[in-house]
């Protein structure tokens, strides 16, 4: 083989790997975004305007929660005045104009609740980034939280607006909502309360496609009614699932109950999104076969130089 075969046959192998391999292997960036809704009322709802134990995103920094390997979100306020998710804050923006996707972390968590554990399990499990909306109104009967209702008005706003400011570059997953309600409706006939919430569900399903829903069963003490209507809502629907039962052994002196024996703590909510966490189902995108097929190209171009170039050592051995 000539100096100049060589050469020619060099060239062909350093543009098949320079040009051609970068194509056939693009570089694995996955694109899809997993988001979670929240709704409910206060045991949903973020509580960041008032110096409490709960929602206390310094907790889930001295909890050991650690930095998380993908981005998450979620949708609301990131100012020196207010920092966290929508609604709960002492002036509520209804034009939406002040709402963003925030990031969760960003050298410490930002903000407390259930977002940083939930998000960070589930991306961890998936590989995914994690957006958290939360729609949950502090003393909502599940009537005003339905979509006739002005909080069931408000969330479908909340949630249309978060999902229009999803950056182009993702392919969006709904894998449901977190259900934390049922204090204000412990004495509301279970009929009626089934009635409700499926008015609800059909109504968020359809229109974002909200399909799956996990319920954190309401503590004995307050739920009468409306436990027993979220487990005929469970029984009746393969899509409703009662997810934990863990808040029955929330009390005052274990930490998990607020002192007014009513509402989760930080350490309650954390240990709730950690269920959840392990319970919440994801979606798997496999590779495209196509674009497997196009890996074997390289190989074999690269083949089809070799021989050419023994091709040409054996017609000049024959000359």
């Amino acid at each position: 083989m000539t100096l100049k075969s060589v050469i020619l046959l060099t060239v062909g192998v350093i543009l098949v790997g320079s040009l051609l391999v970068p194509f056939c292997f693009p570089q694995e960036d996955d694109n899809t975004l997993d988001v979670i809704v929240i709704d409910g009322q206060s045991n949903a709802q973020y509580w960041g305007w008032t110096a409490n134990n709960i929602c206390d995103p310094s907790a889930v920094n001295a909890s050991g929660l650690g930095a998380p390997s993908h981005d998450l979100y979620y949708y609301g306020d990131a100012t020196p005045t207010y920092y966290g998710p929508v609604y709960t804050q002492p002036t509520y923006d209804t034009t939406l104009a002040s709402y963003d996707l925030h990031k969760m972390y960003d050298g410490d968590w930002k903000i407390g609740s259930y977002g940083p554990t939930l998000a960070k399990m589930i991306s961890e499990r998936s590989g995914h980034d994690v957006l958290v909306i939360d729609v949950g109104v502090g003393a909502a009967p599940i009537q005003w939280l339905t979509s006739t209702g002005p909080g069931g008005i408000w969330a479908e706003k909340i949630i249309s607006d978060a999902l229009s400011k999803v950056p182009s570059k993702y392919h969006v997953d709904m894998l449901g909502m977190v259900w934390a309600q049922g204090e204000s409706d412990a004495s509301t006939a279970v009929a009626t309360y089934v009635e409700r919430f499926n008015t609800l569900y059909n109504s968020l399903n359809d229109k974002f496609g909200l399909e799956k829903v996990y319920i954190i069963k309401t503590r004995d003490a307050y739920g009468g009614n409306a436990i027993l209507a979220q487990e005929q809502l469970a029984a009746d629907n393969e899509n409703i699932s009662i997810a934990t039962d863990i808040t029955d052994t929330f009390t005052t002196e274990n930490g998990l109950l607020n002192t007014d024996n009513l509402h989760y703590t930080q350490k309650g909510r954390t240990a709730i999104a950690e269920i959840l966490g392990e319970t919440i189902a994801y979606n798997e995108h496999p590779a495209n076969e196509s674009l497997e097929l196009l890996k074997v190209v390289p190989v074999i171009i690269i083949a089809a130089l070799v021989l050419a170039a023994a091709g040409i050592v054996m017609v000049r051995k024959s000359d």
